[in-house]
């Protein structure tokens, strides 16, 4: 057990960083999926299960997807369908359900 700082944390932090292969737009949607984690727990602390849920699944969506080392276009439509969905969606869940 080190008492000072070990000097090899840092080597096997950056070692963890490269392995991953991801890139800054894989990065993105882990940083997508880290949001709708935090939107998740909040819907969860207000007792509101159901998109408790749908942001949870979002959150392992994304971060599965960040994952896959796609090229940025994929990324890019991905994200644009994404976007459609859940417009679409909420425009839907707006004019006829409230």
């Amino acid at each position: 057990m080190c008492v000072e700082p070990c000097p090899y944390l840092f080597e096997v932090m950056a070692l963890g960083r490269s392995e991953r292969n991801m890139t800054g737009m894989g990065r993105m949607f882990a940083v997508l999926g880290f949001w709708c984690l935090i939107f998740s727990l909040m819907f969860l602390a207000g007792h509101m299960y159901i998109p408790a849920a749908l942001f949870a699944v979002q959150t392992a969506i994304f971060v599965i997807l960040g994952y896959l080392g796609l090229t940025e276009k994929t990324y890019l439509y991905l994200f644009g369908a994404y976007m459609l969905v859940s417009f679409t969606g909420m425009v839907y869940y707006s004019t006829f359900m409230m």
